[in-house]
């Protein structure tokens, strides 16, 4: 099994002052709790219980980013969800930057935990995820033409952000 590594942009950033939010995504082609990406830290679920409904599910994986916790917006902390549906009514896309085996991810996963947060005023969750896109290129986890892709949309629109990437700019479906 292989897991995709991708960049979700979160609200429409038309406006300088308030840019899009990103956030790294560790997700499969199928998603479920079977397939939840590995993670470096122990799961809380002890479940044993199988589910067999085949009804489709909104894409889940787990979500790492830099928030300002409870609305705090003078400095920013690391932010993790496992097993969480990234492709809600804010998501307005991603791209995948790498396909990793399970092993690559957990060291993918470790190295985004890992990557140093910014100050408030210098830099955004924008440039944090370009800083940790680096530091996968550095362990040849991703290559040069993600850590490009990714510096080439930065500070973009969501809507610029589809353009630029073209067919590789992936939109969620319409939730009913």
């Amino acid at each position: 099994m292989s897991y995709k590594l991708s960049i979700a942009v979160y609200g429409p950033g038309a406006i300088p002052e308030e840019p899009s939010h990103w956030a790294f995504v560790f997700h499969t082609t199928t998603s479920g709790p079977e397939n939840t990406p590995p993670t470096t830290t122990a799961s809380a679920s002890t479940s044993t219980s199988t589910s067999t409904t085949t009804t489709p599910r909104r894409k889940t994986g787990n979500v790492l980013h830099i928030i300002h916790p409870d609305n705090n917006k003078n400095f920013y902390t690391f932010d993790k969800h496992e097993d969480h549906e990234f492709e809600s009514n804010a998501c307005k896309g991603y791209f995948t930057i790498a396909t990793l085996t399970p092993e690559q991810a957990q060291r993918a996963d470790k190295i985004i935990a890992d990557e140093p947060v910014p100050k408030v005023g210098e830099e955004n969750c924008q440039d944090w995820v370009l800083n940790a896109t680096i530091s996968l290129l550095m362990e040849q986890l991703v290559d040069e033409e993600a850590c490009q892709r990714v510096d080439g949309v930065r500070g973009k629109s969501a809507l610029e952000v589809a353009e630029v990437l073209g067919e590789s700019w992936v939109r969620p479906a319409p939730r009913e």
